[in-house]
């Protein structure tokens, strides 16, 4: 067998690293384009209807400019039906995921102490005796 030298092991954990570090920023890239998706699929039509009715003068913006129309089209989307059930959706995706997480890292705990608790006691009879 060929042994590897210090400088082939060097460039492959630099070819290594610039991988994972593509892989992660490929993994955030797709996480944003679903989110900017789901939000757009969930309140595209609330922010067109509620930008239309407020360019209309239909709504209650004081003053003019895209600030006001900004402010005045965010505060109606967050108050509609829909954001509430968009926001509460992931909530229930996560917790489903997250909770048996939680119980897992729960019990792994209580063998842990039940561990160290054995450990314990053995080592104190071990110096008892």
């Amino acid at each position: 067998m060929s042994q590897i030298s210090a400088e082939d092991e060097s460039e492959f954990q630099s070819v290594e690293a610039t991988a994972k570090k593509h892989q992660r920023q490929n993994l955030s890239y797709e996480f944003v384009k679903y989110l900017r998706q789901y939000v757009e699929s969930s309140l595209g039509a609330v922010m067109e209807e509620e930008t239309e009715r407020c360019t209309r003068g239909e709504g209650h913006a004081v003053g003019s400019g895209q600030d006001v129309l900004v402010h005045a089209v965010t505060r109606r989307t967050r108050e509609s039906v829909e954001y509430k059930k968009m926001m509460q959706t992931p909530k229930n995706t996560m917790m489903v995921v997250v909770e048996p997480l939680i119980n897992t890292f729960e019990e792994d705990q209580l063998r842990k102490e039940e561990m160290q608790g054995r450990a314990n006691i053995v080592s104190q009879t071990a110096i008892t005796q």
